[in-house]
């Protein structure tokens, strides 16, 4: 964040704002990532994941280059209450992901993998979402690049996120589907993938 002008804000307490709400992000992704990795796949000796981990790591990475890269462009510049607009979004959907996390507990994994006694999850946020922690990264995402300044960026890193978490998780649901059979359909049934109406 220290190579990001000031100027690009509405106010110098704004960028220092969002540069406290970006690293506040990236530590919890970092406990998150020390909690999950691998454990469930070395506990079940099984994975699923055929690569999705890393298309999902250099896809985020790539949306918050798109982001900057969008702004230095001039790419739909937007500014004032567009940008609060979308550190409020940032703020929200970050926590949206924290309480997902925080709901599936030991069941959580950055790896597609199972747990050998795993549980169906449905309290907390999977009432309703089936996968509220990318739904929580892709408003965050989103978030970010408006607070940056540019709604094109936002778009673009939108249906980029989109298309990668879609392949995750039809991995994801094809390993629950195997693992849970009827009971994991009526789930699907009665909730949402990633947002209400889909």
């Amino acid at each position: 964040m220290a190579f990001i002008p000031l100027h690009w804000f509405p106010s110098p307490f704004f960028g220092w704002m969002l540069a406290f709400c970006f690293c506040g992000w990236a530590f919890l992704e970092f406990v998150n990532h020390l909690i999950g990795k691998g454990i469930r796949l070395g506990q079940t000796g099984q994975s699923r994941d055929r690569g999705s981990y890393w298309l999902l790591i250099v896809t985020v990475y790539g949306c918050f280059c798109l982001a900057y890269i969008g702004r230095v462009l001039d790419w739909g510049v937007v500014v004032g209450a567009a940008q609060y607009l979308g550190l409020g979004l940032m703020v929200a959907g970050i926590a949206l992901r924290e309480w997902a996390v925080v709901v599936l507990g030991r069941y959580f994994s950055v790896v597609v993998a199972l747990e050998v006694d795993h549980q169906l999850v449905t309290a907390g946020p999977y009432r309703w979402l089936r996968h509220p922690a990318y739904t929580g990264g892709a408003i965050a995402t989103l978030g970010f690049a408006l607070a940056l300044g540019s709604w094109v960026s936002a778009a673009l890193i939108t249906l980029i996120l989109l298309l990668a978490f879609a392949y995750r998780i039809r991995l994801e649901e094809q390993l629950l589907l195997a693992a849970f059979g009827d009971v994991y359909r009526d789930y699907m049934a009665r909730t949402w993938k990633l947002f209400p109406g889909w």
